[in-house]
């Protein structure tokens, strides 16, 4: 009787130990794809205003596609990286795609009073992602654009 108490005993000292590792593993990958994220949308959010120097000469009604250099993958996998408004500054909003967090916001250094920023998203594992820069006659229009197909 002794022996199955302490068999049982040892299962679940070996489950709790076995849990609270998988939860620690899961925060480290956590804490990595945060700083992955960040990196990675700082370095779109320049390649933005870069893309919005060279755009400069456009004349209304004219486009430009920048295609976008990202990696395909960060330590959780694949994620999107979503553009919009919030609080009237322009934000990068990337996330995984298979897990809920972390979500990570970057500011873009562009003033919503000269750029009209249209709601979109990009998904990685495609090298088919842009910026779309349409010249207006009241500005610039940007928008983020995955291309479909081969």
């Amino acid at each position: 009787m002794s022996g199955i108490i302490g068999f049982t005993a040892l299962i679940l000292i070996f489950l709790i130990v076995a849990s609270s590792s998988t939860v620690l593993v899961y925060e480290y990958k956590e804490k990595i794809a945060r700083k992955e994220l960040e990196a990675i949308g700082s370095s779109i959010a320049s390649q933005m205003v870069e893309s919005v120097s060279i755009a400069y000469n456009l004349l209304p009604g004219e486009s430009t596609l920048i295609r976008i250099e990202m990696p395909n993958e960060c330590s959780l996998g694949h994620y999107t990286v979503s553009i919009g408004i919030v609080n009237g500054k322009v934000i990068l909003t990337l996330k995984p795609i298979t897990y809920p967090r972390p979500e990570v916001n970057v500011p873009v250094p562009l003033s919503t009073n000269v750029f009209t920023i249209l709601s979109s998203s990009i998904y990685s594992g495609s090298n088919r992602n842009y910026i779309n820069i349409t010249a207006t006659d009241s500005g610039l229009q940007i928008k983020l654009v995955y291309m479909r197909g081969s």
